[in-house]
C-alpha cells in the first residue's frame, strides 16, 4: 500500500499544476441549481420567491440547506413542532431540495441574504 501511495505522489508531482485542477474542490465555486425540477414550482421560481421574502421580511432565524431544511417549511409535524418550539420567531427557510454546497453559495450571492442583517 505504501508503494502505491508513493507512486501516486510521484505521478501527481510530475503532473504539476494539472494535478491541482484535477483534484480541485468543486464545492467552493458558486453554481446555479440545474437539473431536477419540482412539481409545485421550479427552482428559479423558488429562488425568486425567497429573494422577495428576504427583502420584505425581517426574520429572526434563517435556515439554509438542502431538502432536509426545505421540508421544515411544509405543513404537518415539522410546522407544528416549529410553532410550538419557536412561537414568536419569524423564520426564513432557504432550504432547496437537491442543493449541493456550490448551489447554496450561488443562491446566497444572488440575492437570498443580501438585504438581511442579524437581529439586534
Amino acid at each position: 500500500m505504501t508503494t502505491l501511495i508513493h507512486r501516486v505522489v510521484v505521478v501527481l508531482a510530475l503532473m504539476g499544476s494539472s494535478a491541482v485542477e484535477i483534484f480541485a474542490n468543486s464545492a467552493i465555486e458558486p453554481v446555479g441549481s440545474v437539473g431536477k425540477e419540482w412539481t409545485r414550482e421550479t427552482r428559479e421560481e423558488r429562488h425568486e420567491k425567497k429573494v422577495k421574502e428576504a427583502e420584505e421580511g425581517d426574520p429572526d432565524l434563517v435556515m439554509i440547506g438542502d431538502s432536509s431544511t426545505h421540508h421544515w417549511e411544509r405543513t404537518g409535524n415539522a410546522q407544528t413542532y416549529l410553532d410550538k418550539s419557536l412561537p414568536d420567531v419569524e423564520i426564513l427557510n432557504l432550504g432547496f431540495g437537491g442543493d449541493r454546497t456550490q448551489n447554496v453559495l450561488w443562491r446566497l450571492q444572488n440575492g437570498e441574504i443580501l438585504r438581511l442583517s442579524p437581529p439586534e
